[in-house]
């Protein structure tokens, strides 16, 4: 059981070619297997997974300059279970 999801989601590099993001990692009386990873683009209601890391920072290679995105961040633990989700944030990709 999660006590806690993901934390502080913030962007620590965003390039034209890719947005770098960290966080907190969640709190669980289990062992956590993955955290994944939503995006969203014009419309921050429209998410969808653009990956999975088991650390604490995802690298989205796949942007496009002059875009801004949505994203936030869900621990999945050992038995299949989400956590609470983080906090959302927004990105300018730059040119």
């Amino acid at each position: 059981m999660f006590s806690r999801g993901p934390e502080m989601l913030r962007v620590v590099e965003a390039r034209p070619d890719r947005v770098v993001l960290m966080w907190i990692p969640a709190a669980t009386s289990g062992r956590i297997v993955r955290y994944e990873v939503f995006r969203a683009g014009n419309n921050p209601q429209m998410f969808t997974m653009v990956g999975q890391t088991p650390m604490g920072n995802f690298t989205d290679n796949n942007v496009q300059r002059g875009t801004t995105y949505f994203y936030y961040v869900a621990a999945v633990d050992a038995m299949g279970n989400y956590s609470p989700v983080s906090n959302m944030i927004s990105v300018a990709v730059p040119f």
